[in-house]
């Protein structure tokens, strides 16, 4: 096999390791509702060797390989348009009346019937048929929000009521939000809650509330902007590579079936995803937009700052490159930061910073440390933070150069976090789900490391 024919051949493996990693995580997710039951940690380890093997395999493996990365893209999509049909089953918005999910079992065929269009014998513009089901997924979307008026998420509440508090003028990174969970929850770890009250703020970077303020300003919901943040993202992944494979990623991602689920439960994931895309997407379309979209992506939540030193490693070719890079990453994320910080540096650091070594152990989270007894699961979330010290030099030796090798690399570090961490949340798997669809995205931009002369 010639060298270019070999190189395709193991990019389109990447690409079919790292979708399929990003199929059975969300299998996980939908199975054991995001918690840690038998089955849904049987799936996060396949996923996990999955998404190991797309980042740090070099030579073919000697087994029969599937073949069909586009065949596997229609078949998860399938597979997830199924599951969202029959998502009402378990849905936490838990309607009464069945008849009461009529909206999304519409719009769900619908989005069936477009996608499955060309199968069908319909001729289409590719182009067209993603903007109708990003229009169908917005529609469904608004049918959940207005379904679920009113939360029970304390995410929410912050979100809602610290986009609020930012128009009136008031700091809210002060602790200005109400305990709805009361003072024995087992969601808060300690110093969190005194007197059955919050101590903490908003508990996201400015850029997070930045984003959401839209939402809450022209429609009344911050969660019109998570909405809309994740089919933007879908579109930047569809929009980074010409062809079938960057919009079968998207859609794969726009339909995943915790989907509708983020948007009921206004977690910021979406905006993660929609700055991991845009990373991708500049890498591969506009390289000299790549400081300034590094510097949204570490700004957006905290353990993004991850992204950093593997854009420096995996996006740049020399240390000018990383330099400049860098320094342009750091002052776009510091001119939306400091504004914030600086008006009281106490409340911002707690609430931001501070709170974080508080967060309390979640035993119904999706992580391995919900199999251990008693205490040990808590006592051992360190693993978490220690694996990726191993886990980060394996990925700046063996993952391939480019944006494919960058958004990859940031799924599996951040599903190896994850996965033995204190808060496995699926929230945070979701993160996972995007980042590895946006790798896919970005295939053919992978390009084999030149092994080292002796």
């Amino acid at each position: 096999m010639n060298p270019a024919g070999a190189s395709s051949d193991m990019s389109e493996r990447r690409g079919w390791l790292a979708a399929a990693a990003a199929v059975t995580l969300a299998y996980a997710l939908f199975v054991g509702r995001g918690g840690g039951y038998p089955i849904p940690l049987v799936l996060l380890t396949v996923s996990l060797v999955l998404a190991g093997a797309a980042v740090l395999t070099r030579h073919p493996p000697r087994i029969a390989w599937p073949r069909g990365l586009g065949r596997l893209l229609g078949y998860g999509l399938a597979i997830q348009l199924a599951l969202l049909f029959v998502w009402p089953l378990t849905n936490p918005l838990a309607l009464e009346d069945p008849g009461s999910y009529w909206p999304l079992w519409l719009g769900l065929a619908a989005a069936a019937g477009i996608a499955a269009a060309p199968i069908l014998g319909l001729r289409s513009r590719g182009r067209l048929r993603l903007i109708a089901l990003l229009l169908v997924h917005f529609a469904i979307g608004v049918w959940v929000i207005q379904t679920a008026p009113d939360p029970f998420i304390d995410v929410w509440i912050m979100q809602r009521d610290g986009a609020q508090a930012l128009m009136e003028g008031v700091n809210p990174y002060l602790p200005i939000y109400p305990n709805i969970h009361g003072p024995d929850s087992p969601y808060y770890g300690p110093g969190l809650v005194v007197d059955g009250e919050l101590t903490i703020g908003f508990p996201y970077p400015p850029l997070s509330l930045l984003l959401v303020l839209p939402g809450q300003l022209l429609g009344g919901d911050p969660r019109f902007a998570h909405l809309v943040a994740i089919e933007l993202a879908a579109l930047a992944m569809a929009s980074t590579r010409p062809g079938g494979i960057a919009t079968g990623a998207a859609l794969l991602y726009l339909f995943t079936p915790w989907t509708f689920f983020m948007v009921a439960g206004s977690w910021t994931e979406p905006l993660v995803v929609l700055m991991i895309a845009l990373v991708v997407l500049a890498a591969v379309r506009a390289p000299r937009l790549l400081g300034v979209s590094l510097g949204l992506m570490i700004g957006v939540k905290q353990y993004l700052l991850l992204g950093l030193p593997l854009a420096l490693i995996l996006l740049a070719t020399d240390w000018r490159t990383r330099v400049r890079l860098g320094w342009q990453s750091v002052v776009v994320a510091a001119l939306i930061t400091i504004p914030f910080a600086a008006w009281d540096i106490g409340a911002f650091w707690w609430s931001a910073v501070g709170s974080l070594a508080g967060q309390a152990f979640r035993p119904d989270s999706l992580t391995y440390l919900t199999l251990l007894p008693g205490e040990w699961g808590p006592r051992l979330s360190f693993i978490g933070f220690a694996l990726l010290v191993p886990g980060g030099a394996l990925v700046a030796v063996r993952s391939p150069r480019g944006a494919f090798g960058f958004a990859a690399a940031t799924g599996f570090l951040l599903l190896v976090f994850f996965a033995f961490s204190r808060q496995g949340s699926a929230n945070y798997h979701f993160a996972v789900i995007g980042a590895l669809c946006c790798a896919v995205a970005a295939l053919g931009d992978v390009t084999a490391r030149p092994r080292t002369q002796r």
